[in-house]
């Protein structure tokens, strides 16, 4: 009997039906560039270049943006409605026998197959709950397809951000949204406004201090509100250092400003500090000729050392001479990353702090955490966790800001870069939203290479929905 209400996974999960994890996998490689896989996947006379040439005349219809429904035929057919500025019908047929591909077609709205055609036997239709944007989208990055940025996961990033007056605009009358930036291991898709549907110019995008933001320009009177979306891609590539450099050109930004004072902060983060300086020199005697990597990493145990403490509720945060006339009580996350960032700046190397997410599995909302990164010239910009106590082998506290919790959002995920002047403070999102922390969360599409397309197909399976995270 027919399911039509069951959630369909995101592209390239287990859906419980054998050939339709088959082309989901399928899809996934092609929309991803990944022709070369996509081949593998079937049996019919047409090489990689045959096959990118065929899926890019999708491409003309607009960007990729989802699995709508699917439908699947006890002969091996998979009628798909994709998502891109309209919706197209992909029909595919899979040899049951090869578990391959054996054929496929795409069509325009109007010239739609109907699957009980022939007196076809529907055994499923999986439904997605990812919504169809239709409303103005702006193509804020191209995804970069080559052999430094293999996409493991795709993740929608939705908010709804007040409008309280005017003053929440910026001098030029326009509103501002910081967004998550482009960083090493995440690449921006898409950018959507979802409401108000008429009225709002999406003006562009621009970094600054490596934070990526949006300008809008509004109508009026003001909405009371505006809802956007983001899509961004992911990497699960395992970082080294030697291609650091090439990875974080992305910055754009002079790391000589990351070595003096920074007064927006709830502690100061101040380099010059008697005490400070006092712990450096201390710490690095007889290191004067480590090299910077060295350096750091001999902060980072020193850091690492200091206990891990909350503040009691009610309590402020610490300021710098608190942390220093306490002992160092009360040094959570945040206060770790900020001791690394001061004894480096005092040592001559460009730091800053860095915010990453953590996601409760229940609310799927935002908390998040508080990590650093110092530059280096021959390397770039490295993350460094010393929250606990440091070691160098750990991937989640050297080279790779740490895994995010629970597993539905990837390594490497960052949401704000800390600047100097504390711009990102400004955006009418962070001002409103916590700094990012408010929004809603979901998977279009996780890469999972270890399908095995010759499973069994189960067809009283009704667990066919994402599995949790």
């Amino acid at each position: 009997m027919t399911n039509k209400h069951k959630q369909l996974a995101p592209l390239g999960r287990p859906t419980g039906h054998r050939e339709l994890d088959i082309v989901s996998t399928f899809m996934l490689h092609c929309c991803h560039a990944n022709f070369e896989e996509a081949t593998k996947l079937t049996n019919v006379n047409m090489n990689k270049d045959q096959i990118q040439s065929f899926f890019n005349q999708s491409l003309n219809f607009g960007p990729f943006q989802g699995i709508k429904d699917a439908t699947v035929i006890g002969n091996g057919h998979i009628y798909l409605t994709v998502l891109h500025n309209t919706d197209l019908q992909w029909v595919f047929w899979v040899n049951k026998q090869q578990g391959r591909i054996g054929g496929w077609d795409f069509r325009k709205p109007g010239n739609f197959r109907k699957p009980t055609e022939n007196g076809q036997r529907i055994i499923d239709i999986l439904e997605s709950s990812t919504q169809h944007l239709q409303q103005q989208s702006l193509e804020i990055k191209s995804l970069p397809l080559n052999h430094h940025f293999n996409v493991s996961k795709v993740l929608r990033l939705q908010w709804s951000t007040p409008i309280t007056n005017d003053r929440d605009l910026m001098s030029d009358g326009n509103l501002e949204l910081i967004l998550p930036p482009d960083r090493p291991f995440q690449r921006h898709g898409s950018f959507y406004v979802l409401s108000p549907q008429q009225g709002v110019t999406i003006l562009g995008k621009y970094n600054r201090n490596c934070n990526t933001y949006i300008a809008l320009q509004l109508p009026r009177p003001l909405p009371s509100s505006i809802t956007y979306a983001l899509d961004i891609f992911f990497s699960p590539q395992p970082i080294t250092s030697n291609h650091y450099n090439d990875q974080w050109e992305l910055s754009k930004d002079d790391p000589s400003q990351y070595l003096g004072i920074t007064t927006h902060t709830s502690a100061k983060i101040d380099p010059f500090h008697p005490k400070i300086i006092e712990i450096r020199n201390e710490i690095l005697r007889g290191k004067e000729n480590y090299t910077i990597l060295e350096k750091a990493k001999v902060i980072a145990r020193w850091v690492g050392d200091i206990p891990y403490e909350m503040i009691k509720p009610g309590m402020q945060w610490p300021t710098l001479e608190q942390y220093l006339s306490s002992g160092f009580r009360y040094v959570e996350c945040g206060g770790h990353a900020l001791f690394f960032v001061m004894l480096c700046r005092s040592a001559g190397i460009p730091a800053r702090r860095l915010f990453h997410p953590c996601l409760d599995a229940h609310t799927k909302k935002f908390g998040s955490h508080c990590i650093a990164e110092f530059y280096d010239s021959t390397h770039g910009w490295i993350p460094v966790d010393a929250t606990e106590k440091f070691d160098e082998h750990n991937s989640g506290q050297w080279l790779r800001i740490p895994m995010s919790t629970p597993g539905l959002l990837p390594t490497g995920f960052a949401l704000t870069v800390e600047s100097m002047d504390g711009h990102e403070k400004h955006a009418i999102n962070a001002k409103h939203n916590n700094t990012l922390q408010d929004c809603h969360i979901e998977c279009l599409a996780d890469y999972c290479p270890n399908i095995n397309i010759n499973q069994n197909n189960n067809q009283n399976n009704n667990n066919s929905g994402p599995p949790s995270s």
